[in-house]
């Protein structure tokens, strides 16, 4: 993309560092979606440069036209880049939920575990359990009273 002035290009490239800082995309469709969004956001910032640079030349006859134009062009961005922010959001959401179920100790949820319940009434002593010579190794069972 070709830009009138350096301050442009240093305007475009902090705007998409941060956007990459925050929205972190990761892998290809989303970065795909990524640059939509991205190149909506540019649109929306020269359409605000085009609004002022015409309000500050002054009033001439086209310009309700020119405003229409430049109200449609800024609808069709706005819808643009949030449509993409939502698809990538989605992306995210369905990406880290399948992270959780592919390691639930990682994020939180522990697979299931094996506890022994005493059924005699005795208190069970902290960090033990109880012992069954009964049990073979490979059984899930509780020891047998």
């Amino acid at each position: 993309m070709v830009f009138p002035n350096g301050v442009q290009l240093v305007t475009v490239s902090y705007l998409e560092r941060h956007l990459t800082d925050e929205l972190n995309p990761d892998g290809t469709l989303e970065t795909l979606i990524f640059n939509r969004l991205l190149r909506a956001s540019r649109d929306l910032r020269r359409v605000e440069r085009m609004e002022a640079e015409q309000a500050a030349d002054g009033l001439d006859d086209n310009f309700n036209l020119f405003l229409e134009r430049l109200a449609r062009y800024k609808m069709r961005a706005e819808r643009s880049f949030y449509r993409a922010h939502r698809e990538i959001q989605a992306l995210q959401a369905e990406r880290r939920a399948q992270a959780e179920d592919d390691d639930p100790v990682r994020f939180g949820k522990e697979p299931w575990r094996l506890e022994w319940i005493r059924t005699d009434g005795q208190p069970d002593a902290p960090d033990s359990a109880p012992y069954n010579s009964d049990a073979s190794p490979d059984t899930d069972s509780p020891p047998k009273s």
